[in-house]
């Protein structure tokens, strides 16, 4: 683990997702859609980060374990 607040992961194979990062301090998940909506996520576990950054798809995966699961916002 770097000493980043936040890391980027660009997803360029993801249909859905275009890319995602986390803010460890904070615990928010963002997650930019290819549809050029951003959102964060609240109080997210940072394995539910490390474990979507592994995922085979992330679309899938965040369809599964964190879409409707965790506070949301929109950020632009």
């Amino acid at each position: 683990m770097t000493d980043k607040k936040y890391q980027c992961i660009e997803t360029p194979e993801s249909s859905n997702i275009k890319a995602f990062s986390y803010i460890k301090q904070y615990k928010i998940l963002i997650v930019e859609f290819k549809s050029d909506h951003t959102y964060s996520y609240a109080n997210v576990p940072i394995e539910i980060f490390y474990t979507m950054k592994a995922a085979e798809s992330k679309g899938k995966y965040f369809n599964e374990k964190i879409k409707k699961k965790f506070t949301h916002a929109q950020i632009n």
